[in-house]
């Protein structure tokens, strides 16, 4: 019954191929069928356990092959994906979409171009095929996106190098052939904007047609392209492809070579204020300065005191201990004593103040008086620094400890002292 009911639909679709949309459905001389009709048919294939796989993929072939309405297609490209989950053998799955993606390749998914058409077109006896838009191209949004959340991960390398790669290949031979044809008759105007001009003056309305709006998407892509955004995004990734010879990083940067050779001999860009092309050499300049700049250096090393530094705890959070800060001083004082004699300490000493500046207000009068004792003066100003005067006036450790710094034979250290001694 089934195979009768599919038979009616397929045969009545086939006298519908040549009808235009405005068929009346009530004419009796040829069996009429519904669009909705052949959609339900599809879907019902797609969830029919009691049918054989085999001639599920068959009718739905032949619904395909007999109806060349848009929604009809697509719904029977949809029951092909969905017969993935009961596919025991996916040759046949993958024969039936290679079959039906021809279809999606063309300038228009709702009418063949013929070869003959298309070399009466390429000699002006006839206009040429419509073309669609990216937005209405349902079949190819199914083999390309759709496709993906249905099949298995396992049969995705097959279905690339069976469907897809051979879609895209012929996709783009007859859009080369398509935009060839349409452009050759404006070789003469050299200039998008003098091609823009050229058409508004033959046609006003141009930019409303089929032909008006695929070439207004190209310009469009022309002007926003961006050459190296995804490739050297892959290039960082470090990505690796399932298509057949595997393709590496290195194919990517040849590629990335490549791209890069071209804008150097044409460094173009779109100027929105003029709205033209306009020859720019800025971002070719750009990556030479920053080639030659610091952040493409080799990078320092950190010295032996840089690294020493970096592993001292932190004065404010050690669970080893019940007084970071005292732990952190103590440690710096070993540092320091340990590299007196080395010249690098006197090059690198600000590095050392610094993490005076990590130690609170509360704890750096101990730790001025750490240092103060170890007559390590410069690292005790930097503590005695942040304590507020009156504070320092009413420490009278601290401020014996100052009194000493005055009575010293060294100059320095007594200049220390009468910097602190003019605050007060």
């Amino acid at each position: 019954m089934c195979n009768t009911f599919s038979n009616f639909v397929c045969n009545a679709g086939k006298h519908q191929l040549g009808l235009s949309d405005c068929h009346d459905p009530s004419t009796k001389t040829q069996p009429y069928v519904k669009i909705t009709t052949a959609k339900m048919l599809a879907q019902l294939l797609s969830d029919a356990t009691f049918i054989d796989i085999s001639n599920c993929f068959g009718i739905l072939q032949n619904i395909f092959d007999s109806n060349n309405h848009i929604d009809v297609r697509s719904e029977v490209v949809m029951a092909v994906l969905r017969l993935f989950r009961r596919a025991a053998d996916f040759t046949s799955v993958f024969t039936a979409m290679a079959s039906m993606a021809n279809a999606a390749s063309g300038p228009s998914e709702r009418e063949a171009i013929s070869e003959a058409d298309w070399l009466a077109a390429e000699k002006g006896e006839r206009p040429l095929p419509e073309v669609a838009t990216v937005s209405d191209r349902p079949l190819f949004r199914c083999f390309l996106e759709t496709a993906f959340d249905y099949l298995p991960e396992k049969h995705r390398r097959e279905y690339l190098h069976k469907v897809l790669l051979p879609l895209f290949e012929e996709s783009t031979r007859q859009h080369t052939r398509w935009i060839r044809c349409w452009a050759l008759a404006y070789l003469h105007y050299p200039h998008v904007e003098a091609i823009n001009r050229e058409l508004s003056a033959k046609n006003k309305g141009w930019r409303g047609s089929t032909e008006g709006k695929h070439w207004l998407t190209l310009q469009s892509h022309l002007r926003s392209c961006r050459p190296f955004a995804a490739i050297g995004g892959n290039i960082a990734a470090g990505v690796q492809s399932q298509a057949e010879g595997d393709m590496t990083v290195s194919d990517l940067v040849e590629e990335y070579i490549c791209r890069a050779r071209i804008v150097s001999r044409h460094p173009l860009r779109f100027d929105k204020d003029l709205n033209r092309f306009v020859v720019s050499i800025e971002a070719i300049l750009e990556s030479l300065t920053i080639l030659k700049g610091e952040v493409r250096s080799p990078a320092a090393l950190p010295s032996r005191l840089q690294m020493d530094i970096l592993r001292l705890p932190s004065p404010d959070r050690n669970p080893r201990t019940k007084d970071p800060a005292m732990e952190l001083g103590r440690r710096l004082m070993n540092l320091v004593k340990k590299l007196a004699d080395n010249p690098l300490l006197l090059v690198e000493f600000d590095a050392v103040k610094e993490q005076v500046s990590d130690v609170e207000e509360r704890d750096s009068a101990s730790f001025a008086l750490l240092f103060g004792a170890e007559v390590e003066e410069d690292i005790a100003r930097c503590a005695l620094e942040r304590i507020k005067s009156e504070n320092l006036r009413q420490n009278e450790q601290l401020m014996a400890m100052i009194r000493r710094w005055k009575a010293s034979s060294s100059e320095w250290v007594r200049q220390v002292e009468w910097g602190f001694d003019g605050t007060f």
